[in-house]
């Protein structure tokens, strides 16, 4: 799946931080608010509707920072959106 150029990243994607799950519950509330917000924008954008936590999904890493996301970072973003009902529970969370 291909990053689309239409597509604005955020500034808080090239900080490395962000790409590791927070361990100040402060620091954590706002690093899931900004990543739920980021993945909503990208799925309305590219008319996404099913995330896999099995299959690569672009913004979960940034070759430009050599920063990925650890699956339990993934499980914690996507959760969010499930509990929300944001996202359908059938994500195998």
């Amino acid at each position: 799946m291909q990053r689309t150029v239409d597509f604005k990243l955020p500034h808080f994607f090239n900080y490395p931080p962000y790409f590791t799950l927070q361990p100040v519950r402060e620091t954590r509330e706002k690093q899931v608010q900004l990543w739920k917000e980021l993945i909503l924008d990208y799925c309305r954008s590219q008319k996404m509707y099913i995330i896999s936590l099995e299959e690569d999904f672009p913004l979960f890493s940034n070759p430009k920072i050599e920063r990925s996301l650890s699956y339990e970072a993934k499980e914690v973003f996507l959760a969010a959106l499930v509990s929300e009902g944001l996202f359908c529970t059938t994500l195998n969370l």
